[in-house]
């Protein structure tokens, strides 16, 4: 409090700066930051925001603050007004969509913060998933509701990760929450959180109910996050999930035999010099099995030409030769 002090004494104390003390590690004391936060007319959502970090979370007063923050409708009504206005076009700032709806998404994130921390994951996941239903494609872009919950959907994300053995349903839903935006996995800018989603895809990709989906996850997961995992760790994920894959029946699979190809391609290309001679030839074997399937599938797309059709094709040249012999005469 001694440098807010002193930032308000001297009229230097100015929006940025107030919001770097309230964020201060350091500020813990509840007293402390509802006074900044009402002398300053701080967001709620911000508030709420610095309650979560504090070690003793002040349940009660959380709730008085989470009331501050607009309803999801209302926040969303909000984004639907910014997004329909029309765009300046010298002003860069305005045009950026990321500027005006920035308070949107804190407020997105304060909710759910709170209902993840009072009620749990099953509540929060159903929460999630009733708010990627607002603001429906002719209102707002599905591009533009992916980053209103790129926080939400990161936090939950988060919390399963440190569930303990995780039911089918929970690693079903983590699949949705990845399928609705992938990307989240590359927010946090740090491997070890990267790691964590590869591990707990891999635990549930090995379990014996598994689904082909979750090996699917597991590659689109490992396309996005090149260079973020140890050599040998991500040639074995891949592996993995590349025979899960190939194994499941094509009525099961949903991604495109080329896509597995090519991307397996790109490993071996990429990890070729960091990888011991072992994994060279694990990966020289699977990309092999990849593109021998490739090369089936396309012969069995191949319109085959049944004797039927070469019976008719023989009568409709020989109607056409008769044709061009009765002309001929006819002359």
């Amino acid at each position: 409090m001694t440098v807010y002090t002193r930032l308000k004494t001297s009229g230097e104390l100015k929006t940025d700066s107030c919001m770097a003390v309230l964020s201060n590690p350091n500020l813990t004391a509840y007293s402390d930051i509802e006074l900044i936060a009402s002398e300053n007319n701080i967001p709620a959502s911000y508030v709420v925001a610095k309650l979560m970090k504090l070690s003793t979370r002040p349940h009660p007063d959380i709730s008085k603050w989470i009331r501050r923050v607009p309803p999801v409708p209302s926040i969303y009504r909000e984004c639907i007004r910014i997004a329909n206005q029309p765009k300046p076009k010298r002003n860069l700032e305005a045009t950026d969509p990321r500027v005006p709806l920035k308070q949107s998404r804190m407020d997105l994130a304060a909710h759910m913060s709170y209902v993840l921390d009072t009620m749990g994951w099953e509540t929060g996941f159903r929460r999630w998933v009733s708010w990627t239903r607002y603001g429906t494609p002719n209102k707002l872009t599905f591009e533009l509701r992916k980053s209103l919950l790129k926080i939400p959907s990161l936090q939950l994300l988060r919390l399963a990760l440190q569930i303990e053995d995780p039911t089918s349903e929970i690693v079903e839903q983590v699949g949705i929450l990845l399928d609705w935006d992938e990307s989240i996995v590359n927010v946090p800018f740090n491997n070890e959180f990267r790691e964590q989603v590869v591990s707990f895809l891999l635990d549930a990709l090995q379990k014996p109910e598994s689904s082909v989906a979750t090996a699917e996850r597991v590659l689109k997961v490992l396309d996005i996050i090149p260079n973020s995992l140890a050599p040998d760790r991500y040639v074995f994920a891949m592996y993995l999930a590349v025979q899960k894959w190939m194994d499941a029946s094509s009525e099961e699979r949903l991604m495109d035999v080329e896509w597995v190809n090519s991307f397996v391609a790109r490993t071996k290309e990429d990890l070729y010099p960091s990888i011991n001679l072992s994994q060279r030839g694990q990966l020289d074997r699977l990309a092999g099995r990849v593109e021998d399937m490739g090369l089936e599938e396309a012969r069995d797309s191949r319109p085959s030409i049944a004797l039927e059709d070469v019976v008719l094709a023989t009568v409709g040249l020989n109607r056409t030769i008769e044709q061009a012999e009765e002309s001929a005469n006819a002359l």
